[in-house]
């Protein structure tokens, strides 16, 4: 990095600084050293040489001479790529005129914004931008252009060249160039000594959109382009590559091709517009080494069919780009396209936060060293989300930095001197200082704010998050919020609306989306608000999404009255969440239409059969026997009479000799118990020292990590508890998290963490087996595999988060014998596609865990996977109502013979449907036990002297007496997760203004667990309602929470009551989502993005099964 920075980059840029060697100049050597002939740009069947493109800038410095232009006046210059545009911003350079490259996308009131921000003393235009300028000349502000516009189509050198004939007053009246070109002198231009460019002096005014919104011109200089051109020399660009150049000339990336074709005396294809099918075409044609690309461009090939002629055999050596390319997509495609190179640039076209990700590392968009940060002083500080100000430091006053993995906003320090730190800012000095942020970590400071959120590892590595506030990237394009705002609030009269980016699944960068107050009652012109913004804004800036917010709850403002975004763009288009009305964009119709839930989720809901099987086989009875009380309670009995604590399993291990063995595997780490051990004495220490003591507790709030348990066991060192967060845990959820810890936390004693993870003796666990944890160590079951290693001294291989495709890769890569378990992680496996290298000849000898294995999924599974043996479990993290499915009984979770149950006293027993109240015998006041095969709640005898008997409580005294009671029809298992109804009903009612409500669990077929579904009363403008509550459940709840379906209930009949007026679910949750059976809308989460009504036709498809969950 060193030597590419310094040697190869800054003491180029220095050495041009002294010789003054402006882009023009460069060209000049290189006509000057013999080499005029040589192409320089490849356009279609044009070849353009070195000689005629300097000739062509001559003749355009000295017509702009000679009408009076000089130096630091302004040239407006809109086209498409070609060879002339290269040669007029050239020319103009030669006399220090500036040219505005024009962004050839605007429209309407965009162009005239981008026309008005740098007064143009000519203009010139390519004949396919007449008629978008037109608009601004024939309007009301024409004053914004200048009276000279000249009109260019192509112009030759060739004397036998016939230019094609223009109607030169088409739309408006235009000054025809290639005749003035013609007329103009092929002699070099005179220049004044003080009309000379200098290296430093601005070339070019690039616009780019700002968290203004208003188009912002940046001053692009020959220093700063031969700075970023000079950025080639990484991968050893030299005169016999060619460079392929799809990206347009306004924008910067557009201009390393061109730049590099004068600097580095190597060719550059230029193409008008990208093209995925003509791509391989060209690359072949013009035997191209090295591509300019943006993000979407790579995708764009990708998804392309499969063309083995073209695709191989080629010359192309290397991307060089940037623009947020998705991890994935980069691996496939260097994998297919076998290109070997792919130097991923982070910069911005103003700023000096420029990184370079040498050494490819997928995903990545840079890398800075700690130590080189004094030299290149890029940080990463922690912001307001929804106001975007800079976070400080009460004491001092100064930023905070972040730490490695925890987002923020990049910005780099302003050094005037040094090429890489400068920020040269805008035509606009009031926008330019908008960006430059004082004081930061020391009083008289600067940094330039780059508007980006970036998140660092602890290597150095840094990874693109997303834009900040008010600007996103789209289809490679800026897109300011605020100018899309105004466009609408200018069709609508001055409503109320504001404008962000939201993601769309399979793409890069943000979508732009808008939500707008609506009082028109459900009379909204969505059609009339359509070709209005069509006509002003460019394609990439038209929103994709339209929210249309109810007008009694109006868009939430912070205290300075300005619009909060974050939560809006936590809701997306999820209408799950939302029960506003959406609309989406089609780009075939270029038209918006009402988003139905009903055309993309289908579903089915069964009824469940709870299975409670008592079998008097006297050999498993003995099985279970001796596998609970030797090999379990015992066991357990030992430990405790020991004290033997986690850490001191751990420190036992290290002591007898096996401090070098591995602990945990994580990714290509190996974790000894040596340093296992070392990092939880470092954790035990600082926090004792913190003053932290028995009893107090730690929140711990993280993903899958070895570290996260060496904090645990280094808390629990000196006695302090650890409070394990849901990491999907949103808004509403997190905020009942404080330091009394309000939510229904655990008390977790290491004696219950021996006794549920003993179970793995069902399955003999030694010390030659490896056990492979997917599951969150927040989870209960995500312990067992750390916990087992603890205890028995086998190695645990830790993943962040499961992936299917990746499951049987880190089995072999591992060589895994154990893998722990829930049931939609076996779905999920079977889903993929049949890989019979990798699913039979592996080392997996059992599957531990639970979660309600369908009986297809086992069976399908145990035969595929030819895997022997399944321990289901059923359990709950803090319950005492454990059950072992020793015998692998499909679909069980567990057997209880009636002779144990005085010992380990499971029962069912009836409730009422309707309120989920226990049913007491009237003459003894008893609960009423179940027979067999009858469905009722499970409940387990409280005995604290037994530790599978144990009910340890939460830390809230109220919700543990609850519990001990009963939660029926509170509670119901998705995606591995609890939901709990009230909690969902609370979020509701908050967001409707207190409305009637009822949530309760639904089957979806092939889907393990219940799905949430609320019944809401009616409303008006339901429509509005649906999508206005999508936006805050979905910034309110965790995904695993989200209602799948939403039920308008007729205001007429109401919800049903009890006599006691509690609401009564049971009716409901037979019905389901069932709309055969009701005449209530039912609105469904179509895609986990929005709710959409459904319909007959998608209900049917539905019960088919054919949509998957």
């Amino acid at each position: 990095l060193l030597y590419v920075l310094y040697y190869k980059i800054l003491f180029q840029w220095i050495r041009r600084k002294r010789r003054n060697e402006t882009i023009a100049k460069s060209l000049d050597n290189i006509v000057d050293e013999g080499e005029g002939d040589r192409v320089c740009f490849y356009f279609g069947e044009e070849k353009w040489t070195y000689k005629q493109i300097q000739t062509l800038s001559f003749r355009v410095a000295n017509h702009f001479q000679g009408i009076g232009l000089k130096k630091g006046d302004s040239v407006g210059l809109a086209m498409t790529n070609r060879p002339e545009m290269a040669a007029i911003w050239l020319g103009l350079g030669r006399i220090g005129v500036i040219s505005v490259l024009i962004n050839t996308n605007l429209r309407g009131d965009s162009l005239e914004k981008s026309v008005s921000v740098v007064k143009c003393k000519a203009f010139i235009i390519g004949k396919e931008q007449k008629e978008a300028m037109s608009e601004v000349v024939n309007g009301k502000n024409s004053d914004l252009l200048p009276t000279d516009i000249y009109e260019l189509d192509r112009f030759m050198e060739d004397p036998n060249w016939i230019p094609e004939k223009q109607n030169l007053t088409h739309l408006f009246p235009t000054i025809d160039m290639a005749a003035c070109l013609f007329k103009a002198g092929l002699e070099p231009t005179s220049v004044a000594k003080d009309q000379e460019p200098n290296y430093l002096d601005s070339l070019l005014y690039i616009f780019t959109s700002g968290t203004t919104g208003v188009p912002k011109a940046v001053a692009c200089s020959h220093g700063r382009l031969c700075f970023l051109a000079s950025l080639a020399s990484v991968i050893n660009f030299s005169p016999d590559d060619v460079t392929y150049s799809p990206l347009p000339m306004y924008h910067v990336g557009g201009l390393f091709a061109p730049v590099w074709a004068f600097v580095y005396r190597s060719p550059a294809v230029l193409v008008v517009k990208f093209s995925a099918t003509n791509f391989w075409k060209d690359v072949h044609k013009y035997k191209v080494t090295v591509c300019m690309y943006v993000g979407e461009l790579c995708r764009f090939l990708h998804n392309q069919p499969v063309n083995s002629k073209l695709e191989v055999g080629h010359k192309l050596r290397a991307f060089f780009g940037g623009g947020g390319l998705r991890p994935e997509v980069w691996a496939a495609f260097q994998e297919r396209f076998n290109v070997k190179t792919f130097v991923d640039i982070y910069g911005s076209t103003e700023g000096n936060c420029t990184m370079i990700n040498l050494e490819a590392k997928i995903g990545a968009c840079g890398y800075i060293p700690i130590w080189f940060q004094p030299i290149h002083p890029i940080q990463l500080i922690k912001i307001d989300q929804i106001t975007g100000e800079i976070l400080r430091d009460e004491k001092t006053g100064f930023a905070i930095r972040c730490e490695d993995g925890e987002p923020g906003e990049i910005i780099g320090k302003i050094v005037d001197s040094v090429p890489m730190a400068r920020f040269d800012g805008y035509t606009d000095k009031e926008a330019t200082e908008k960006r430059i942020a004082r004081n930061v970590f020391k009083q008289g400071d600067k940094y330039f704010r780059s508007g980006d959120c970036l998140c660092r590892d602890k290597y150095g590595y840094y990874y693109f998050q997303d834009r900040i506030g008010d600007t996103f990237r789209w289809k490679g394009e800026n897109v300011a919020t605020t100018m899309v705002e105004a466009v609408i609030s200018k069709h609508l009269g001055m409503r109320d609306n504001t404008v962000y980016g939201v993601k769309v699944p399979g793409t890069e960068g943000s979508a732009c989306m808008a939500a707008i107050l609506d009082t028109t009652q459900g009379q909204f012109d969505i059609e009339g608000l359509t070709e209005g913004i069509k006509q002003s804004l460019p394609k990439y800036a038209m929103p994709m999404f339209i929210r249309l917010i109810n007008n009694n709850k109006g868009l939430d403002m912070t205290g300075t009255l300005k619009f909060q975004k974050f939560r809006l763009r936590e809701d997306g288009f999820n209408v799950e969440n939302v029960e506003d009305t959406f609309f989406i964009y089609s780009t075939v119709t270029e038209s918006y239409s009402k988003m139905d839930l009903g055309n993309f989720i289908q579903l089915l809901w069964n009824k469940r059969k709870t299975i409670l099987i008592v079998v008097s086989t006297f050999p498993r009875d003995v099985g279970l026997l001796y596998t609970l009380y030797c090999k379990i309670l015992l066991t357990w009995m030992g430990r405790k009479q020991r004290n033997d604590t986690l850490c001191k399993s751990l420190d036992k291990i290290v002591q007898e000799g096996g401090s070098n063995r591995p602990c945990f595997y994580f990714g290509d780490e190996i974790w000894t118990y040596q340093q296992l051990q070392a990092l939880s004495f470092r954790v035990a220490n600082y926090f004792q020292e913190k003053g932290i003591k028995k009893g107090d507790a730690i929140g711990l709030a993280m993903t899958n990590r070895p570290e996260y348990v060496a904090i645990w066991l280094g808390l629990g060192r000196i006695g302090a508890v650890t409070v394990c967060i849901n990491t999907n845990l949103r808004e509403h959820s997190l905020l009942e998290l404080n330091c009394e810890m309000k939510l229904k936390s655990l008390r977790f004693l290491p004696s219950r963490l021996y006794f549920i993870t003993s179970i793995a003796s069902a399955v003999k666990l030694s010390l030659k087996d490896v056990s492979y944890s997917a599951v969150p160590m927040y989870h209960v079951v995500g312990l067992f595999g750390p916990v087992w290693s603890l205890c028995y001294g086998t190695p645990s291989v830790l993943v962040v988060k499961f992936s299917s495709t990746n499951f049987w890769k880190d089995i072999h890569r591992y060589k895994a014998t154990i893998c722990v378990y829930i049931g939609e992680f076996c779905r999920f496996l079977c889903n993929q596609p049949v890989q019979p290298e990798l699913e039979r000849s592996h080392t997996l000898r059992a599957m531990i865990g639970g979660g309600g294995l369908r009986a297809d999924v086992w069976s399908g599974f145990k035969t595929r996977f030819g895997i022997k043996k399944f321990l289901d479990m059923y359990a709950s993290t803090e319950g005492n109502c454990t059950m072992i499915n020793l015998e692998g009984k499909v679909e069980a979770c567990g057997y209880i013979p009636i002779w144990l149950q005085p010992i380990h006293p499971i029962q069912l027993v009836k409730t009422n449907e309707f309120t989920g109240e226990i049913l007491r015998d009237n003459a003894t006041g008893f609960a009423i036990q179940c027979d067999d095969d009858e469905p009722g709640e499970l409940i387990g005898k409280i005995v604290n002297g037994i530790p599978m008997m144990r009910f340890e409580g939460y830390t809230e005294k109220e919700a543990t007496e609850k519990k001990i009671a009963h939660r029926l029809g509170d509670t119901f298992r998705w995606k591995g997760e609890n939901v709990a109804t009230t909690m969902v009903e609370g979020v509701i009612s908050k967001l409707t203004g207190m409305q009637n409500n009822v949530v309760y669990g639904v089957k979806i077929p092939g889907t393990e667990g219940s799905a949430c579904m609320a019944a809401i009363l009616d409303v008006i403008d339901r429509e509005i309602f649906i999508k206005k509550l999508a936006e805050g459940l979905k910034q309110s709840l965790p995904k695993y929470a989200m209602p799948m379906f939403i039920r308008i209930v007729n205001d007429e009949r109401g919800l049903d009551m009890t006599g006691t007026f509690k609401i009564q679910k049971m009716r409901m949750k037979n019905e389901g989502f069932n709309i055969e059976m009701m005449e209530d809308p039912v609105f469904v989460y179509a895609n986990l993005t929005e709710y959409k009504r459904l319909d007959l036709e998608t209900y049917k498809e539905i019960m088919r099964g054919n949509h998957r969950f």
